[in-house]
């Protein structure tokens, strides 16, 4: 177990470590784009903005070249964003931390980063980020996917999920945890120019095992029961087991509505306030309700003109 310090607020379940199958899985999308960097003579560079103890650089060097510079250092991934500290990469590969707005937050960076390039005349930068399957269904990706699809078009800058059959474990870095995830880990992928992501999505479904699939809609997701339908929703209250056995042993019992309290009748005051002339009395004791609209003075004064038309 290790005592770790981070230069930022952290929370103690976030600090899980990606597993290598899960890298294994994304190494052909990673080969793909790194073979058209070099034939440009570029170097290839993964920029991962959340660290946890930095095994991600040995990783995939070993999964790809030693040549490929991965950049994890331990920094504050929002003050780098403010402070404009962000290192020039060609891809985005990360496993953010799941509490808190962490997820929506780095949506947002990946989707602002990609309208300045659109904006410049660059297609959008590649993206691989690890998620629960469930993200999908969230408000917060649905919105990400529209705005990614309108800015982009679907035919520019598709995005598609890496699912594999079981669930990936990950490292609990700062005390036991469960060697398990409690939830199906998916890569959701998008960006590069079209010829780009076509080559690489040819790459996956060329290289990936047969228990890893590539899927390209929220229909094929729930195909494969990795996010629920609006269906599967309705049906999964309806069938309730809990539900169902509290209508057993207590039965369906019908709202009881209560009937509202009988008003008592007031009795007459017979102190009347002293209000000469068309002077409202209401005004002048509890208040009247009508405003402008009430026909007698509310000003001590006017209580001796006539009544208003």
């Amino acid at each position: 177990v290790l005592v770790m310090e981070w230069p930022w607020e952290a929370d103690d379940g976030d600090h899980f470590e990606t597993s290598q199958q899960a890298y294994d899985h994304l190494a052909p999308w990673l080969h793909a784009h790194a073979s058209r960097a070099e034939k440009r003579n570029k170097k290839f560079t993964i920029y991962d903005p959340y660290y946890c103890v930095g095994s991600t650089v040995g990783i995939l060097k070993d999964i790809g070249s030693q040549r490929w510079e991965v950049i994890n250092r331990k920094r504050d991934f929002y003050a780098d964003i403010r402070e404009n500290l962000i290192p020039d990469h060609q891809v985005l590969v990360t496993n953010p931390a799941y509490s808190g707005d962490h997820k929506q937050r780095l949506l947002t960076w990946i989707l602002n980063e990609a309208v300045e390039r659109v904006i410049s005349g660059k297609y959008p930068r590649p993206f691989a980020v690890l998620l629960p399957s469930w993200s999908a269904t969230k408000t917060y990706w649905r919105q990400f996917h529209k705005d990614w699809s309108e800015l982009h078009g679907d035919a520019d800058a598709p995005i598609f999920y890496i699912c594999p059959s079981a669930k990936y474990k990950f490292s609990y870095v700062t005390r036991d945890g469960p060697p398990m995830a409690p939830f199906y880990g998916i890569w959701f992928v998008g960006g590069g120019s079209p010829a780009a992501s076509s080559a690489a999505r040819e790459a996956l479904r060329a290289r990936l095992p047969e228990s890893v699939t590539v899927a390209t809609s929220f229909r094929q997701l729930e195909k494969q029961g990795l996010i629920r339908s609006h269906t599967d929703i309705k049906k999964r209250v309806t069938l309730n087991e809990n539900r169902k056995r509290r209508a057993e042993k207590y039965g369906r019992q019908k709202p009881v509505i209560q009937e509202a309290p009988k008003k008592k009748a007031m009795a007459p005051s017979t102190a009347q306030p002293a209000v000469p002339g068309s002077g409202c009395r209401h005004f002048f004791s509890v208040g009247c309700s009508r405003g402008d609209k009430c026909k007698f003075s509310h000003a001590v004064a006017g209580c001796f003109a006539r009544e208003k038309k």
